[in-house]
């Protein structure tokens, strides 16, 4: 498998995008959820369409088909329910 380290560098800066909240790093006692809790509204939107990119890029990296730019972003959805809705809808954009 032949993974580029700007790819690589991609799928790590999106891990981490995630993995942040409100400038510090959760607790690692938190729960899901609770950190989920604990985002503004701007930082769970940002949060659900980082997840898209961290996913495709996974795939990429995998060497399978990914949906580049991921659904989320294309869809320019606002809720968690539409994040969830766009990503059923990823094999219908392969």
């Amino acid at each position: 498998m032949n993974v580029t380290k700007n790819l690589l560098l991609a799928i790590m800066c999106c891990i981490c995008s995630v993995a942040h909240a409100g400038g510090e790093l959760p607790d690692r006692s938190m729960t899901p959820g609770a950190i989920n809790e604990a985002l503004t509204p701007s930082q769970y939107l940002a949060q659900c369409h980082t997840k898209g990119w961290t996913r495709e890029l996974w795939i990429k990296a995998l060497g399978m088909k990914a949906v580049l730019p991921p659904p989320q972003e294309v869809r320019d959805v606002k809720t968690a329910i539409g994040a969830a809705r766009a990503q059923q809808s990823r094999t219908d954009m392969l």
